[in-house]
């Protein structure tokens, strides 16, 4: 092995930025794959936008600058050692399948191969859900979410999910951004989330972006004020649960809880458009969360999912950032 050799990611980035490419790796290697022609595909296509005969719309994955910086420094001759690291990841990917096709033939005689011994083992991004669905506190949100799967027979995954934007530049957004698992409590920081433990073949879900539904969809999740059965005067007869320090007296007009609260001022600051990236705060204080917040069109991101033996799954998506809550979408590009 030579010194000049790039054999892991920290490496491969930190070579790219060294160059001056400041997208991520995926990003570049889609150029690459391009410039190869491992792919039918065009450079005009990777930065251009347009209407397909089928209706739908292709995103492009970064600008127009970066894929001609990306084919001088190809031209070049100087992404030679990212071209071997490429190469001997694919090298890498034959002999796996070589040697899963391999042991498919000696189980063929007891059992047929399992779906998880078709590919890598490891975490995997299964399929995209849309969910609107009311949370406790009355709020209704549309999500859109993301299955990952344990491949892994024998062992779990402590898993986590970031997002990153890559086209076009919002200088606002806070990139990479940790997503929220669906089934975790969500935790009020712009940059951390409760991982998530996803047992050997199981799958869990993992929340991306979310729109909120108009206020005809609330509901007042506030705390039963009837007057509990003890005696008169104790704290627990004149008041009703309380929220973060809001509280209600018997008798008084009825207390929205503090999320319902974030919720509205949120619609009401954006006029009901766009949408949110999943991360805590949003999904607690999306009125705070304006470093999570795309405004209305389209945008290419991309996804990792990450669990404490590295990156394990990577994949790009196009999002619909709405007009209407309604019209959120998630899309997996397409080489």
């Amino acid at each position: 092995m030579t010194a000049d050799k790039l054999v892991d990611r920290e490496q491969v980035e930190r070579f790219l930025r060294g160059l001056g490419l400041q997208k991520p790796e995926e990003v570049i290697r889609q150029v690459v794959r391009v410039l190869r022609k491992e792919t039918a595909s065009s450079l005009y296509r990777l930065y251009t936008g347009k209407r397909e005969k089928d209706g739908s719309t292709r995103t492009p994955i970064c600008g127009k600058g970066t894929v001609y910086k990306v084919k001088k420094l190809y031209e070049k001759g100087e992404l030679a050692r990212y071209l071997a690291y490429l190469d001997s990841l694919a090298d890498i990917e034959l002999e796996d399948e070589r040697n899963k096709q391999d042991r498919a033939g000696l189980l063929t005689s007891t059992r047929a191969p399992s779906a998880y011994e078709e590919r890598p083992e490891g975490l995997r991004i299964e399929s995209t859900d849309f969910r609107a669905w009311p949370s406790s506190e009355g709020v209704w949100r549309n999500v859109a979410c993301l299955r990952v799967r344990n491949t892994r027979v024998d062992v779990p995954k402590v898993s986590h999910g970031f997002l990153e934007v890559i086209a076009p530049e919002l200088p606002q957004v806070k990139s990479p951004s940790e997503l929220h698992w669906t089934d975790t409590e969500p935790i009020l920081a712009d940059q951390t989330a409760e991982p998530a433990e996803i047992l050997p073949t199981l799958a869990r879900d993992l929340d991306v972006c979310f729109t909120i539904l108009p206020e005809e969809h609330e509901t007042n999740q506030a705390a039963d004020t009837s007057p509990s059965p003890v005696e008169p005067g104790t704290a627990s007869a004149t008041t009703v649960p309380q929220w973060q320090g809001v509280s209600q007296r018997i008798g008084e007009p009825m207390i929205e809880h503090p999320m319902l609260s974030a919720y509205r001022a949120a619609r009401r600051r954006t006029g009901g458009k766009g949408c949110w990236i999943a991360t805590g705060r949003a999904l607690i204080r999306p009125d705070t969360a304006g470093q999570a917040y795309l405004p209305p069109g389209e945008c290419t991101v991309l996804i990792r999912v990450l669990s404490d033996e590295g990156v394990e799954d990577v994949k790009i998506f196009r999002l619909t950032s709405p007009e209407t809550w309604e019209g959120l979408r998630l899309e997996e590009m397409e080489d």
